[in-house]
């Protein structure tokens, strides 16, 4: 089917100067009708070396917009400290690459974008003072909007010269994400919170440009998630049989909202994202079939529907960024909870692959069909008589290997530091020197955004420990209690969670499970700690932990699949009456993401919102049973953001100190070719070596996570620009003990493998 006078790719010299919405259509400023084929990508996740080359393939796969979010905590990492120019943050450097390769855009600045990135985009630093202050976040709250005036009263006069009156590509911009699962704008708060963003963007950007938000299309029929006079888009999944009664039954609920408007599908997810934890549900939508996603496609086109791919070309999450998932409660073998946590991998089984790729495992559906190819041909058969042919994709990005001096080109590494070493933390950490507090804090309230958090415990003296044990023993709590009253406490457990379950059926799988475990822990708690030297060590903590008794190990790093509701990690931890010596403790706390998506309405407030949504990471409690632990607590703030302070090396040991124990940093060298032209993409390959879980860094740049044995990719994608000429420096910070040098060596391939 061709379209007569209708723009689906802006030609030379007739790129549109505005964008609005006319009964079921976009119209350019010429009159002409507009298509939008958009496709979402990231500037914040993809190496900036490389923007220009994915959105030549955007373009070269038939589409003819971008879109992207603005994470809020990606240029405000900081109070006060903005920064739109050092890499990957360049956001206008990326607006005007997009209106070179005749791309509109799509303008996504929140203030919250969910995009499974640390806590939707909103800075760590504002969830401490939301903490400390007691004021409401995404709503019309106005000591919230007072930090979104001054955010976007830096961003958007930056943007205003990229709209498309002003010759630039910006066409749209969304207000919010996705606030109908969050909140209701038909209450009047929360319709405050909207007037006052539409406020914001028209007293920076003028009248004219083109509003919108997105929702589910339930959401957007019920007025949820906008302003009755905006234009609502919506998100949907390729995942029916029926395409056509699927997409009827969406346009339907949004006409609801929308009247006689354009069809706009603001996201048609192309994948999924992958989390380190097995997930049954993401792991099926991250396969999504490529013939299932071109059949969604087709009927958008055979109904002149606009649409975003998301993502058409996914990235990944270097350093700290991802976030912590929303997962249900799974039935299996055993019944668990937990929150899953956003790999560094956001390859989305997009059209165009993590390293740019089009064929390879992560361009193809489950079925086997190339998306890119199939959707280029799909969009080619759409194109206006008008519309010269589609640009040629280009060559394939070049992938190398990197030898290093071990065996078969293995990099050795050479074990360094323990993180507790004293020599580095006194480099590691940041802010001044460490205060004595009676009680631990979440890191946001000392405005760390990411990485982890030591906690060191000085007891009020050395028995200290030893005497809370004896007190919690003596006070009948390690006594084994009797059958019939742990039955009436477990009778007593499964009501009250059969109670939430009637007060609200949605929660029903939630609280039929929290009835069981409540039954659980009332049957199983006390056995565990029945001999004279143990007690229960209580920790209220986010999100690994990591337990040192003076030097030795008492806990591994132990990570907390646990129910959104109960953030309190319950470690056993022996200590010997009769050793006075050791009644320190150290408590490492690793935050693996801030939660980007709760439903508000979902959960509602009697369920704990705040303590669920606002995802404090750290540790913020510690008791022998119920009685805190007498004494004073120490905090070493380590961001690990990079390592570019120290030159890209891991930090020296202490002269004289024993290997330490727990999480320790190994350090590598490997060489690369003097000439530029011999610098490519590579993968970092972790399968040779002892490595179980930690974090990577080349040149003190942080690539991100690997994890061991979990569901998301183990290797890292490493783009050219971190690579340097001669002598370059690999360090990893490895989480779990690894007992012997022996063999503690990584690879450099062209393949992730």
């Amino acid at each position: 089917m061709r379209i007569l006078g209708v723009i689906l790719l802006p030609l030379a010299g007739a790129f549109p100067r505005a964008l609005r919405s006319s009964g079921r259509d976009f119209v350019s400023d010429s009159g002409r009708v507009v298509r939008l084929h958009a496709g979402e990508m990231h500037y914040f996740r993809v190496p900036e070396i490389h923007w220009e080359d994915r959105l030549q393939r955007l373009r070269a796969m038939g589409l003819n917009a971008v879109s992207t979010y603005v994470p809020w905590n990606w240029h405000e990492a900081a109070e006060g400290s903005f920064d739109f120019s050092s890499d990957r943050k360049d956001v206008v450097r990326f607006l005007r690459l997009a209106r070179q390769q005749d791309l509109l855009v799509i303008f996504r600045p929140g203030p919250y974008i969910c995009a499974e990135w640390d806590f939707g985009g909103l800075p760590a630093w504002l969830l401490g003072r939301a903490m400390q202050e007691g004021f409401n976040l995404r709503t019309g709250d106005q000591k919230y909007l007072a930090f979104v005036d001054r955010f976007w009263d830096e961003l958007l006069p930056r943007v205003k010269p990229e709209l498309l009156e002003n010759g630039g590509s910006v066409a749209a911009i969304q207000l919010e994400n996705e606030y109908g699962h969050w909140g209701d704008a038909n209450q009047p708060s929360d319709r405050a919170y909207f007037e006052h963003l539409r406020k914001l963007v028209r007293r920076h950007l003028g009248p004219s440009v083109l509003l919108i938000t997105t929702d589910d299309d339930e959401a957007v029929a019920q007025g949820r998630g906008g302003l009755p006079d905006v234009l609502a888009a919506v998100n949907i999944g390729p995942w029916q049989e029926d395409v056509r009664k699927h997409l009827e039954k969406v346009f339907g609920n949004a006409r609801l909202h929308n009247g006689d408007a354009p069809e706009l599908v603001m996201e048609l997810w192309s994948g999924w994202f992958q989390m380190w934890q097995h997930d049954d549900s993401a792991k099926k939508q991250f396969q999504t079939p490529g013939g299932q996603l071109l059949d969604y496609v087709k009927a958008l086109l055979d109904r002149n529907a606009s649409f975003t791919l998301y993502m058409a070309h996914g990235g990944t999450n270097f350093g700290f960024w991802p976030s912590a998932g929303f997962t249900m409660p799974e039935f299996g073998s055993s019944i668990r909870w937990h929150s899953a946590f956003v790999s560094t991998s956001y390859d989305y089984a997009a059209p165009i692959a993590e390293d740019g790729a089009r064929l390879g495992r992560h361009g193809l559906g489950s079925d086997g069909v190339d998306k890119y190819g199939g959707l280029r041909n799909l969009l080619a058969r759409h194109r206006g008589m008008e519309d010269p042919p589609l640009p040629e994709e280009p060559s394939p990005p070049a992938l190398t290997a990197y030898p290093g001096a071990g065996h078969a080109g293995e990099v050795p590494m050479r074990r360094k530091a323990s993180l507790r070493d004293p020599a580095a933390l006194e480099v590691l950490r940041s802010g001044g020197a460490p205060a004595l507090v009676p009680q631990p804090r979440a890191m946001e309230l000392h405005g760390q955004q990411g990485g982890m958090v030591l906690y060191r415990y000085h007891p009020a003296d050395p028995a200290a420990l030893g005497h809370a044990i004896e007190r919690w023993h003596a006070e009948g709590s390690g006594r084994e209690p009797r059958f019939w009253p742990r039955v009436v406490v477990a009778l007593l457990a499964a009501v009250a969670g059969a109670t939430f379950l009637w007060r609200c059926p949605r929660c029903c799988r939630c609280c039929s499970v929290c009835a069981v475990f409540m039954a659980s822990i009332a049957f199983n708690v006390h056995d565990r700690w029945s001999q004279p030297d143990q007690a229960p060590l209580v920790l209220r903590a986010r999100d690994r932990v990591t337990v040192w008794q003076g030097d030795t190990l008492v806990q591994r790093p132990h990570l907390n699949l646990e129910h959104v509701c109960c953030p309190w990690q319950i470690l056993d931890l022996a200590v010997s009456l009769a050793h006075q010596g050791s009644g320190s403790l150290d408590v490492l706390v690793e935050n693996l993401g801030r939660r980007a998506f709760m439903p508000r309405h979902f959960m509602g407030e009697a369920f704990g919102l705040r303590d669920i949504w606002y995802d404090w990471k750290g540790l913020v409690g510690a008791r022998i049973g119920s009685a805190p632990l007498p004494g004073q607590w120490e905090t070493f703030a380590l961001p690990l953001a990079d390592l570019h302070g120290l030159n890209g090396s891991a930090p020296a040991q202490s002269l004289g100190a024993a290997a330490g124990s727990g999480p320790t940093f190994f350090e590598g060298e490997f060489f690369a070719p003097e000439e530029e032209s011999g610098l490519a993409d590579s993968y970092l390959r972790f399968e040779a070596g002892p490595w179980q879980t930690g974090v990577a860094y080349i040149n003190g740049f942080n690539l991100g996570r690997y994890w061991r044995g979990a569901a998301a990719p183990l290797g890292l994608y490493v783009p050219k620009s971190l690579f340097r000429r001669g002598r370059n420096a690999l360090v990893l910070l490895e989480m779990e003990p690894v007992p012997s040098d022996e063999g503690a060596s990584v690879r450099f391939e062209a393949t992730r493998g």
